[in-house]
């Protein structure tokens, strides 16, 4: 008898796991002060023990009907939780200060898309230019932004405290936006310096992480000092900025990478 199809749930069942603990990442970094935080807190601890079950029956004995009770119980929490998160993201998407971001990141893009095609750097010039493009921060690229500026405005929040305004807050949250994106920016500006073809050094996404390191080392460095940051918030920070380079560096890739070759017609 074939094991195969078992497995085949068995991978999906994993990758479904994988998946929901990113959310209750997501979910642990939803703000105390919010109203939606009760029913993000409750709807996560029931994704938690609903995938510790899950866990716990795909690692016995293989058992169809327990583990179709399993995976639904399973899916049905993090399908709660999924449409908090979403609606909380929706709402994220249209703050003002999300989409002055935007518009910075746009304006700014295409001044060192200028500069590096003025330095004789056409490849990193055309990828410049296509960070400017709206059409390239959608989906996961704007939900790096949408976690940059959330972690920020939580961090400006506990800064400034309850009796803060929201015009205190935004210049605050506008401040440390403009600081991540300007830095992070110049410094893949700067990989132009480096000598390296810049065609071929924009195809090795190891070497631009890398060489990103310590442009996102001086954000934070810089952000924590303004806003008193605990161990804690350092940490949930360093990961929203790594994780807005990283993706720089991979709308930058994508900008720089030929359009595909046509198909032959039969």
């Amino acid at each position: 008898m074939s094991t195969e199809p078992a497995r085949d749930i068995l991978v999906v069942l994993r990758e479904e796991l994988t998946a929901a603990r990113a959310e209750l990442v997501e979910a642990d970094e939803v703000p105390a002060n919010e109203p939606v935080v009760l029913e993000v807190t409750a709807a996560a601890r029931r994704v938690e023990t609903m995938a510790r079950q899950l866990d716990v029956t795909i690692k016995a004995p293989f058992d169809q009907l327990m583990l179709d009770r399993a995976a639904s119980r399973f899916r049905e929490a993090c399908s709660k939780l999924h449409g908090l998160l979403e609606s909380r993201r929706e709402r994220l998407r249209a703050t003002p200060y999300l989409q002055r971001l935007l518009q910075r990141l746009a304006a700014h893009a295409q001044q060192l898309s200028q500069v590096t095609a003025r330095a004789k750097l056409p490849t990193l010039a055309t990828a410049m230019e296509g960070l400017a493009s709206p059409e390239g921060w959608q989906g996961a690229p704007l939900e790096a932004v949408v976690r940059l500026c959330d972690t920020l405005m939580h961090l400006s929040r506990r800064k400034l405290g309850p009796a803060a305004t929201v015009e205190q807050l935004e210049s605050l949250v506008d401040r440390a936006e403009s600081t991540a994106l300007v830095t992070l920016l110049h410094g893949l500006k700067d990989l132009g310096a480096q000598g390296a073809d810049d065609a071929t050094l924009l195809r090795d996404r190891f070497s631009l992480v890398k060489a990103m390191t310590s442009s996102v080392e001086a954000v934070v460095t810089r952000l924590a000092g303004w806003l008193n940051l605990d161990a804690p918030s350092h940490g949930r920070l360093r990961h929203s900025v790594e994780h807005f380079a990283h993706t720089l560096v991979d709308r930058l890739m994508a900008s720089a990478a030929p359009p595909p070759k046509p198909g032959r017609r039969g």
